[in-house]
C-alpha cells in the first residue's frame, strides 16, 4: 500500500503544479467541447423538440444529474417513437435506463445495454456503440470490474477513432479505478490524475467531480485523511458551483469516513445527514444504504 500512497502524493504535486495553467484552459473552454448547449431549455418537460431534449438530457447525465435528466430522456424517446427514429429512439432509452440505474438492479441494466450492443443498429452506429459501451461501463463496474475493463477499453478505442476527447478522458479515468481495483496503484494513480487534469481544462465538471471523488478515495484508502479531504471537498465545491450538477454522493460518504477517522465525529454525521436527505429525495437507494450504514458506525 505504500507504492499507493506514494503515486498519488506525486499526482497531488502534479496537481498543484498544474493548477494555473488548467484554470486559464479552463476559462477558454466551449461549452460545445464538453456536450453542452448554447443555451438552456426553459421549460424542457414541454418540449416538443426531441432533439433538444436529447441534448438537454445528455448535458445533464455528463454532470452525473440522473434524476434531471431521465424525465427528458423519457420524453425524448416518446417524441422518436411517433416519429419511426428507432436510432434515437434507443440511445434515448439506454439514456433513460442508465439516468435511474439505482432504482433497477444493476445486473439486469447490464443484461439490457448487452443486448442491445448485439442490436444491427448499434453494431453499424459507432456513436451509438460508444454510448451504449459507456452506459454498460458505469453500470458494470458496480458489479464486475472485469466486464467493466472490456467495456471501457472498447470504448476508448471507439472514442479515439471518433475524437471524442471527452469519452476518452472518461475511459481513461474509469480504467484508471479498475487498475486500482487489480492492484496497480501507480498505474493508477497515473491515469486518474492525467484523467482529472483533461477534464479540468476542457471544462467538463461532471468529469472532475467524479475524478476528485476517485482520488479522495484513494487517499483514504491508506489513511491520509487530510490530502482525502481536499479532494472531496473540492469535488463538493464544484459541484455546488453548477446548479445543474448531480449531487456527489461519493464525495458526502468519503468525507464523512476521513472526518471520523479524524475524531471530527459530530462534523461526520452533519454531512452524513444532510447527504441522507439528498439520497432520499433523488431516490438513490444504494447512496442511502451506504449512508445509513456510515451513520450507524458514527
Amino acid at each position: 500500500m505504500a507504492g499507493l500512497a506514494t503515486a498519488f502524493v506525486l499526482t497531488l504535486a502534479l496537481l498543484c503544479l498544474s493548477y494555473a495553467y488548467v484554470r486559464h484552459r479552463r476559462n477558454q473552454a466551449l461549452d460545445d467541447r464538453h456536450g453542452a448547449l448554447p443555451i438552456r431549455l426553459d421549460d424542457p418537460e414541454k418540449s416538443t423538440d426531441p432533439l433538444l431534449l436529447l441534448g438537454q438530457a445528455n448535458r445533464l447525465y455528463w454532470l452525473n444529474n440522473g434524476p434531471k435528466a431521465a424525465p427528458l430522456f423519457a420524453r425524448a424517446e416518446r417524441l422518436f417513437a411517433d416519429r419511426g427514429d428507432a436510432r434515437n429512439e434507443l440511445y434515448a432509452k439506454v439514456g433513460r435506463f442508465r439516468s435511474e440505474a439505482e432504482t433497477m438492479s444493476f445486473v439486469e441494466l447490464s443484461r439490457f445495454v448487452d443486448e442491445q450492443l448485439r442490436n444491427p443498429i448499434v453494431l453499424g452506429d459507432a456513436k451509438l456503440r460508444l454510448w451504449c459501451l459507456i452506459a454498460k461501463g458505469y453500470t458494470d463496474i458496480e458489479i464486475d470490474h472485469r466486464a467493466a475493463k472490456r467495456d471501457w477499453l472498447e470504448a476508448q478505442g471507439i472514442a479515439k477513432n471518433l475524437g471524442d476527447d471527452r469519452a476518452m478522458t472518461r475511459a481513461a479515468g474509469e480504467l484508471g479505478l479498475i487498475a486500482f481495483l487489480e492492484g496497480n496503484p501507480g498505474h493508477a494513480a497515473r491515469l486518474l490524475g492525467g484523467a482529472l487534469l483533461s477534464t479540468m481544462a476542457s471544462g467538463d465538471t461532471g468529469g472532475q467531480v467524479r475524478f476528485l471523488e476517485l482520488l479522495g478515495a484513494g487517499f483514504e484508502e491508506v489513511n491520509r485523511h487530510a490530502e482525502a479531504l481536499r479532494f472531496f471537498e473540492r469535488a463538493i465545491k464544484l459541484a455546488d458551483a453548477e446548479k445543474d450538477s448531480g449531487l456527489p454522493f461519493m464525495a458526502y460518504e468519503g468525507k464523512a469516513q476521513a472526518l471520523v477517522a479524524s475524531g471530527r465525529t459530530d462534523e461526520a454525521k452533519r454531512v452524513l445527514d444532510d447527504a441522507l436527505t439528498k439520497a432520499r429525495s433523488q431516490r438513490k437507494r444504494g447512496h442511502e444504504a451506504q449512508l445509513m450504514i456510515l451513520l450507524a458506525g458514527c
